[in-house]
């Protein structure tokens, strides 16, 4: 296993250390040009603007899983970074974007293998979710036990006026989620996925995070959550019962459309059946490219799972 704290020099001038608190803000760029640039060689408008949400997002990497955050740099500062997160058993790569310049020169690979030291554990799992239209990644991905499994399609669209909130299954309660309820989240991530998921619930659901979210109980019990960005960003959602979905889904949009954003955006495994089913109901569409989900062995039950972004799954 590799040392987290030991810079590593690779050739080209290129030298790999640990990230820091004030790489955030580079990490950041090199993740905006990456994207954009991907969106633009295949004939798509870039749509990744400077945004403190990602800052936010990497800053709370930094903070629990400081090992696995490395960073690529050069003479004129960072030109790459990946970013794994482990929790328990599972190991879920959150991000790995390198300059456009650079990319196709081992600076990826080296990041991986950086991220990824020491995982999956003897009996764990790996993941990361990928665009389907960036087959040298997925390549690489593959190379490090990394296979697709199943597709990630993202709805998005408008939603005209504000709908009625559906009704409960009979035997439900609906309440607001606090930070309190966190212990309920968990059970229903482990009953659903197999990950305690605590510490991005917390971030999610803190003022950095910036999300809501809603708890369905069964008979008293934790049987689903979904959560919501002001953005109009649905995710993540898990439910007990798959048929549970649907009433989740149903919610969140009716939460959306009495918000101030102008469009919803849902990313959704290509098993969940009943959120596709609401979605495309309500008038949203498939925006390409697909993602694909990559496992090194099968885990979880994705027909009762929506994601919440590509970076915290």
């Amino acid at each position: 296993m590799r040392d987290a704290g030991r810079e590593r020099h690779r050739g080209s001038g290129i030298v790999y250390r640990a990230a820091s608190q004030d790489d955030l803000w580079q990490t950041s760029r090199v993740f905006r040009a990456a994207a954009n640039d991907l969106s633009r060689r295949h004939g798509l408008r870039p749509s990744i603007p400077a945004d403190d949400a990602r800052i936010a997002i990497h800053g709370h990497l930094l903070r629990h899983d400081a090992p696995r955050f490395w960073v690529a740099e050069s003479d004129a500062g960072v030109v790459g970074f990946g970013a794994g997160i482990a929790r328990g058993e599972w190991w879920f790569l959150s991000s790995l974007f390198v300059l456009p310049d650079l990319q196709g020169r081992g600076v990826g690979r080296e990041l991986l293998e950086h991220a990824m030291a020491g995982y999956p554990l003897s009996g764990g799992v790996a993941a990361t979710i990928a665009d389907a239209i960036q087959p040298l990644s997925n390549t690489l991905y593959a190379r490090h036990g990394l296979l697709a499994r199943w597709p990630v399609i993202r709805f998005t669209g408008r939603l005209e006026g504000v709908r009625k909130p559906p009704l409960p299954p009979r035997g439900c309660r609906l309440e607001p989620v606090h930070t309190a309820a966190l212990a309920d989240l968990r059970h229903i991530d482990e009953r659903v996925t197999g990950i305690d998921r605590t510490p991005d619930h917390s971030f999610l659901l803190s003022p950095e995070g910036g999300r809501r979210g809603w708890l369905v109980r069964r008979e008293g019990r934790p049987a689903g959550y979904v959560l919501v960005d002001p953005s109009g960003v649905i995710g993540p959602a898990a439910s007990v019962r798959a048929a549970l979905m649907t009433f989740l889904m149903e919610h969140a949009l009716t939460a959306v459309a009495a918000g101030a954003a102008d469009t919803v955006s849902v990313l959704v495994p290509g098993a969940n059946e009943c959120a596709q089913r609401v979605l495309f109901g309500a008038g949203l569409v498939f925006e390409a490219p697909c993602g694909l989900l990559l496992q090194s062995r099968p885990f979880g039950r994705f027909d009762r799972y929506v994601f919440g972004s590509y970076g915290l799954m």
